[in-house]
């Protein structure tokens, strides 16, 4: 089971473990309600790609992977469309 945070009506926070689907807890004679789980991120510079950094990395790695290259596109045709250089 998994470690999740709980309040109570004070606003006190702790930890219980937990299932996924346990709202509240009973502890202490008081009821504990399970808080949102907050989004987090890796330090390092770590960043979703937009979708032409995805296209045009996606392409590098089969252009470098020495197989056949299986696209009806030209691999020059895909660097012009997805490039910023119109």
């Amino acid at each position: 089971m998994p470690l999740y945070q709980f309040t109570n009506s004070r606003g006190e926070m702790r930890d219980f473990l937990a299932g996924a689907e346990t709202a509240t807890v009973q502890a202490d004679g008081e009821r504990w309600d399970k808080c949102r789980v907050q989004p987090f991120a890796i330090a390092g510079g770590v960043r979703q790609l937009s979708q032409k950094e995805e296209v045009l990395r996606g392409y590098y790695r089969e252009e470098c992977s020495g197989r056949p290259w299986r696209s009806r596109y030209s691999k020059q045709q895909v660097k012009n469309i997805w490039s910023d250089e119109r």
